[in-house]
């Protein structure tokens, strides 16, 4: 069973093991096995790559889903227009890497900071995440301006990419 969250505009939907799997088949039926249908630019690359590792993480724990990738699904018409997820567990200091990517005909809707923010905030109710961290592109101005408006912080910039990050429970200290 996979896990949604509904949002004014968007359902976002774990990637359970069947789901993985009947991408890895290059199945993109969704419509009769999911209820959704896939936008004609999702899944990307990036994420047919990435179910091995899916496949993997959720073999070793079903429940390891919402540390996965998320369907980003608009609600009033069931089309997957992109993913938002972390691709991995936390490691042992409780870190996350967020990453996400909305369909080209799909962005500057404010749906990427619609599923950013909420999956953002899902995990940070998790007590096993402390840290979220995320890297850009410096170009990519719409995602900095999300990741910044979620409250991250720049880190480090190496060439072009910059390194974010957000501390749960951080108090900065005094000068």
């Amino acid at each position: 069973m996979s896990t949604l969250i509904k949002t004014e505009n968007l359902i976002l939907s774990t990637m359970n093991l069947k789901t993985v799997r009947l991408f890895m088949e290059n199945n993109f039926d969704t419509q009769n096995i999911l209820g959704w249908q896939c936008s004609p630019y999702w899944p990307t690359i990036d994420i047919m790559t990435e179910l091995f590792s899916m496949e993997k993480l959720l073999c070793s724990n079903p429940s390891h889903d919402i540390y996965g990738i998320w369907m980003v699904i608009l609600r009033h018409n069931g089309v997957i227009i992109g993913d938002v997820g972390f691709r991995a567990t936390p490691d042992i200091n409780g870190t996350l890497t967020i990453d996400y990517g909305i369909v080209p005909d799909q962005r500057n809707k404010g749906y990427g900071f619609e599923a950013v923010s909420t999956i953002f905030s899902f995990m940070l109710q998790n007590p096993a995440v402390s840290v979220v961290k995320a890297k850009c592109h410096c170009e990519n101005i719409f995602s900095l301006k999300i990741l910044y408006k979620i409250g991250m912080t720049v880190e480090s910039q190496t060439g072009k990419i910059i390194s974010l990050s957000y501390v749960k429970n951080f108090i900065p200290r005094a000068c």
